[in-house]
């Protein structure tokens, strides 16, 4: 599963979307017949080589697929570092993909993959949060974090002190608020 790409290298949606749904029709079908929803992850949509569909692309797919078998069997999952990568409007994405939305990928940036925890990178968090809010989002929010460079040193003394634990305490307490939406 991935951006289909011509051997030029260039981008077609429509192409994008026939390879997609035909690589996924034999997981689809197994899915359906265990009774397994799939949610699809969107990608960074800078780095199309080789990254899961676009929002578009993942919402015709997702279509496609639920009106084959006339139920809802295919979903997404919002990764956030994705589309903050890709630089999207995380707003607009979330708002479109609406009730599609069965899972989020939670974790923060600076335009790079690097799973930062909420509130550690750019996403503007109060908007994301309202998106969620807006389309009646009750799915799980899943974090999808490594620790950040501060972390780390505090790890490599290879001891558990105060301040390991009270850093990751502050990390849980931002996390609150993106929860309690």
């Amino acid at each position: 599963m991935g951006t289909y790409l011509d051997a030029d290298g260039k981008y077609d949606a429509k192409k994008s979307i026939e390879y997609n749904i035909k690589y996924l029709d034999k997981f689809v079908k197994c899915a359906e017949e265990n009774k397994i929803k799939i949610a699809i992850e969107n990608g960074t949509q800078n780095e199309i080589w080789g990254a899961p569909p676009h929002i578009d692309e993942l919402i015709k797919i997702v279509d496609y697929f639920n009106n084959k078998y006339q139920k809802e069997i295919l979903g997404i999952c919002f990764d956030f570092g994705h589309a903050n990568v890709g630089r999207v409007d995380i707003y607009n994405e979330i708002k479109k993909v609406g009730t599609k939305l069965k899972v989020t990928h939670i974790h923060d940036n600076y335009g790079k993959d690097d799973h930062y925890f909420p509130y550690e990178g750019d996403i503007n968090w109060n908007l994301a949060t309202k998106a969620l809010k807006e389309i009646d989002y009750k799915g799980e929010l899943t974090l999808e974090v490594r620790y950040n460079s501060k972390m780390e040193e505090l790890k490599s003394s290879n001891t558990i002190t105060v301040d390991l634990i009270n850093t990751t305490y502050e990390l849980l307490e931002k996390l609150e608020s993106l929860m309690n939406y």
